[in-house]
C-alpha cells in the first residue's frame, strides 16, 4: 500500500531508477509495466538488454488495458488479453441496435437525429452510431460523473444537443456486460486480484478516470511511477506569454502583476505535463524523487543553454542573452517550400551528421512528425532512391495502419471493394497482381501478361454478366462482360475456328494451346471465385451472418493459410468474431459496405505496426515516439 514517484529530465535516468527498484525482485517474476506507445516499449527492452545483458519477463500494457484488467479480471495472468468492455466498436453496435426503437418511442427528443435515423442508406446510420460512440467514449474518460447521473435518471438538460443523449445512454448502458469503470473503482474488491506491484513508465497525460483507477490501486498495492519533468522547481504556476498578457489585461493588483514565474516556453509547451505531475499530489504518501544529471559546463551550446534554463528556472533579471557561437548546430531550423524539399534537406542533413560523427548509428536518429501519413510517400521516394548506394540511409516508417503495412489485409479490403464495384478490367488486373492472390492461384508474372492480353483481345471491360449490369441499374447487354469473354476463350479452345451449332452469336478466340490451357483454367477460377463472392455479398444480411460468408467466399478462396499470412488473417477473424458476438440481438439487415466500415475502423484503431528503433532511422508520429532518447532528433511538418 504505497506510491513511489520518480521524475527526471532524462528518460535514461528514469530507466536507471526502474532497474534499481526491480533489482530485488525474483528474476522469474513477471513485471507489469504500463506505458504509452509501442516505441517506448521497444526502447525499454533494448536499453535493459544493453545494460543488464538480458530483457525478460516484462509484460507491457497500455493504460486502457491496465485499468480494465485491474477492474474485472479474476486472474491477472490473463492481463494482456483483456479489452475495454466499453470500446467504441461495442458502443457503436449497441447504439445501432437501440437507436431506431428509442427514436420511435420519443421522436421529439431525438428530432435532431431524425434525418439520419430515417435515411435509407445503412452506411450513414452506422457512421452516425460511430460518431455518437466517440462522444460517449470521451464522456467515459472525462465526464464519468455526468454519465452516472444520466444512468440514475438525473442531470438531464433541455439543451437541444444533449436532450437525447441521456435516454440513449440509459438504454445502451443496460446492455453492457459490466458497470462502467467509474462504478468499478468505487467497489471494495477493485484491484484485489491485481499483481502486487505495478510500474507506470513514461505515460502520456492520463484521463481523469484512468488516473482515479491507478490511484485506487495505489491505495491497496504498490505503485511505482516514472515520469519526465523538465525541472525540479515548483512550476505549476508558470504561464505562457499569451496567458501572461491575458492576466495582465484582467488585473490591477500588484500581487497579481508578478507573473514572471519561469520561462514562458515551459508554460506554453508543458501544460499537459503540469496537469499530469500535479494530479499525483492528491495521492497519499506523495513524496516525489527527482533524478537528473546536471550539466555544469560554462560553454554550453544553444540546446544545452535552453535545457539549463528550463531546469533551473532563473529569475527574469538573471537571464543572460545567449550569443550565437560559430559552428553551433545543436538547434537548426530549416524553412522549406514543400514536403518534398523538407525530406530532401533532411536526407542531406543526416548524411552530414553521419559524416561528422562516425560513431553515430541510424537507429540513434529519430524523426518525429504530427502527420506522418502526409509524408510517408515522399519519405519512401527520397530515402529509397538516393543518388548512390553509398548514400542510402536505412529507415523505418512507424505507426502505419494495417492497410498501409499488411499486404494481406490490404488485399482483403480490395476484395470487398471489388465485390461491390462494377468489376472493371483495370481493377481485376490490379487485384490478381497482388502477391497473396498470385500465391493462392500460382500465377507467375508471365501468366499475368497473357491474361492481360486475353482481356484486351476479347474487349472485356466491366460487369460479370448481364444480371450484374442490371443490378447496377445500367443498360443490360452482354458485350464487354467477363462471362462473354470467357465464353469466347472456351469456344476457341474447344472448337478452334470451326462454327458450332447454337453458338452463332459467339466469335471464338482460338489462340489458346499448349501450356496456356493451364493459365486459362486459373484465370477462370479467379473470375468464378470473384463472381461468387459478388453474388453472396450483394444482398443485405444480419450482421452476425457475415462472418461465415466472408470466411467461405473471401478468405478461404483467396488466401493461403501459411506462416506469412497467419497473423494478418487472425486479426481479420478477430474483428469478424467480435462483430458476430456483439450483434446477436441486432435484427436489422446490413449491406457489405457497413461490414467494411466496421472492419476498417476496428483494425485501424486497434492495430498499428511498429518499426521503432529496428529499421535504422525511425520516422514516427509525435505521440508514439515522445520521450524516446536519441542522439539526433528531427521534426517534420511543424508549420501546421
Amino acid at each position: 500500500m504505497s506510491f513511489n514517484l520518480t521524475t527526471s529530465t532524462q528518460t535514461e535516468s528514469l530507466l536507471d531508477a526502474f532497474l534499481e527498484d526491480t533489482s530485488s525482485l525474483d528474476p522469474f517474476e513477471k513485471k507489469w509495466v504500463v506505458t504509452s506507445g509501442k516505441g517506448m516499449r521497444i526502447w525499454m527492452k533494448q536499453a535493459i538488454a544493453e545494460r543488464t545483458g538480458i530483457s525478460a519477463n516484462l509484460c507491457f500494457l497500455s493504460p486502457e488495458q491496465g485499468v480494465w484488467s485491474l477492474a474485472n479480471l479474476p486472474s491477472f495472468e490473463n492481463l494482456i488479453s483483456d479489452r475495454n468492455p466499453f470500446s467504441k466498436e461495442r458502443l457503436a453496435w449497441k447504439i445501432r441496435q437501440v437507436l431506431p426503437r428509442i427514436h420511435q418511442e420519443n421522436p421529439e427528443a431525438f428530432q435532431m437525429l431524425t434525418p439520419f435515423i430515417t435515411d435509407e442508406d445503412p452506411l450513414k446510420k452506422i457512421q452516425l452510431c460511430w460518431e455518437i460512440a466517440a462522444v460517449f467514449d470521451e464522456y467515459l474518460h472525462y465526464r464519468p460523473e455526468l454519465l452516472e447521473k444520466w444512468a440514475q435518471g438525473h442531470g438531464e438538460t433541455s439543451c437541444r444537443d444533449e436532450i437525447w443523449q441521456a435516454p440513449l445512454w440509459r438504454k445502451i448502458s443496460s446492455l453492457m456486460p459490466c458497470p462502467t469503470l467509474y462504478n468499478l473503482i468505487q467497489q471494495a474488491n477493485f484491484a484485489q486480484k491485481a499483481p502486487p506491484k505495478l510500474f507506470l513508465f513514461y505515460l502520456s497525460p492520463l484521463s481523469p478516470i484512468h488516473f482515479q483507477a491507478f490511484a485506487a490501486y495505489a491505495s491497496k498495492k504498490t505503485l511505482h511511477a516514472y515520469l519526465l519533468q523538465p525541472t525540479d522547481q515548483y512550476w505549476q504556476q508558470v504561464l505562457s506569454k499569451k496567458e501572461q498578457l491575458t492576466k495582465l489585461s484582467e488585473t490591477t493588483s500588484e500581487e497579481d502583476m508578478y507573473l514572471e514565474l519561469g520561462p514562458p516556453l515551459l508554460g506554453a509547451l508543458g501544460k499537459s505535463w503540469q496537469k499530469m505531475i500535479f494530479q499525483f499530489e492528491n495521492i497519499d504518501a506523495y513524496d516525489p524523487v527527482f533524478k537528473t544529471k546536471r550539466n555544469d559546463k560554462h560553454d554550453l551550446d544553444a540546446l544545452g543553454t535552453l535545457q539549463k534554463v528550463l531546469l533551473e528556472m532563473p529569475e527574469q533579471g538573471d537571464l543572460e542573452k545567449v550569443k550565437y557561437q560559430y559552428g553551433d548546430s545543436s538547434i537548426q531550423i530549416h524553412s522549406c517550400h514543400g514536403p518534398l524539399r523538407e525530406i530532401q534537406i533532411l536526407h542531406d542533413f543526416l548524411l552530414d551528421q553521419f559524416n561528422q560523427d562516425p560513431d553515430l548509428r541510424p537507429n540513434e536518429v529519430l524523426v518525429l512528425c504530427p502527420n506522418l501519413h502526409k509524408y510517408s510517400a515522399v519519405i519512401d521516394a527520397v530515402f529509397d532512391n538516393p543518388e548512390g548506394k553509398e548514400k542510402r540511409i536505412p529507415f523505418g516508417l512507424c505507426d502505419r495502419q494495417w492497410r498501409s503495412e499488411s499486404r494481406v489485409i490490404d488485399t482483403f479490403y480490395h476484395l470487398l471493394e471489388f465485390a461491390e464495384s462494377r468489376a472493371t478490367a483495370r481493377d481485376f488486373f490490379t487485384l490478381i497482381s497482388r502477391p497473396a492472390i498470385r500465391d493462392k492461384f500460382e500465377l507467375k508474372a508471365e501468366d499475368l501478361e497473357i491474361i492481360r492480353w486475353w482481356i484486351e483481345k476479347n474487349q472485356i471491360a466491366w460487369g460479370f454478366d448481364l444480371q450484374h449490369k442490371k443490378s447496377l441499374s445500367l443498360p443490360a447487354f452482354e458485350e464487354n462482360t467477363w462471362q462473354l469473354g470467357i465464353d469466347r476463350l472456351l469456344l476457341g479452345f474447344f472448337a478452334g475456328e470451326e462454327k458450332l451449332q447454337g453458338f452463332d452469336h459467339l466469335s471464338p478466340f482460338d489462340e489458346i494451346e499448349g501450356e496456356k490451357v493451364e493459365i486459362l483454367s486459373k484465370f477462370i477460377d479467379v473470375v468464378d471465385s470473384l463472381n461468387l463472392l459478388h453474388q453472396k455479398s450483394s444482398s443485405k444480411k444480419l450482421p452476425n451472418a457475415w462472418q461465415k460468408i466472408l470466411e467461405d467466399y473471401c478468405i478461404k478462396p483467396f488466401f493461403k493459410e501459411e506462416e506469412q499470412t497467419h497473423q494478418d488473417l487472425v486479426e481479420i477473424r478477430k474483428s469478424l468474431g467480435f462483430l458476430t458476438n456483439e450483434t446477436e440481438d441486432n435484427h436489422d439487415l446490413e449491406p457489405l459496405s457497413v461490414i467494411r466500415l466496421h472492419l476498417e475502423r476496428t483494425l485501424n484503431e486497434k492495430s498499428l505496426f511498429s518499426r521503432h528503433l529496428t529499421h535504422g532511422v525511425s520516422f514516427a508520429n509525435l505521440r508514439s515516439a515522445r520521450g524516446i532518447p536519441a542522439k539526433v532528433i528531427c521534426l517534420l511538418g511543424m508549420n501546421g
